[in-house]
């Protein structure tokens, strides 16, 4: 049975988690750097397809297929440490708010409402709060 190790950071309480291919050394050459920034438990996960079994172009688990058949979800670099963006106020009972980091980009933040379920770790794996089907 395969086994997604990313997941299995996620529920271990891993506070850094990544993928990511080693036919892109950039992008893993940052995730490196963030990961060993980071403080806390960070797990990298570098998908490595075997350069001696399945070494024909025309095998799916080839090097060289990995490599043609990429697709970056975006592009990744190292964020060296700033200063703590706080907020103005305190959110109130289901506000959203949109705050801006150090490089431009917007974090959507919402306070969650009255009531809400904290104590569920099956459900924070799901938006908004409800399991998909």
């Amino acid at each position: 049975m395969p086994v997604d190790i990313c997941m299995e950071a996620l529920v271990s309480n891993a506070t850094f988690v990544a993928r990511s291919f080693a036919g892109n050394p950039k992008q893993v050459k940052e995730l490196l750097k963030a990961a060993l920034a980071h403080n806390g438990i960070a797990v990298l996960d570098i998908i490595s397809p075997c350069v001696t079994f399945n070494n024909q172009e025309n095998a799916y688990h080839s090097y060289a297929w990995g490599k043609d058949h990429e697709e970056p979800l975006q592009e990744i670099s190292y964020i060296a440490p700033r200063n703590e963006i706080m907020l103005e106020r305190e959110m109130e009972a289901g506000e959203v708010r949109e705050v801006a980091m150090h490089d431009g980009s917007i974090v959507i933040l919402k306070n969650l409402e009255k009531g809400y379920d904290t104590s569920s770790r099956y459900r924070s794996f799901a938006c908004d709060g409800r399991i998909a089907a």
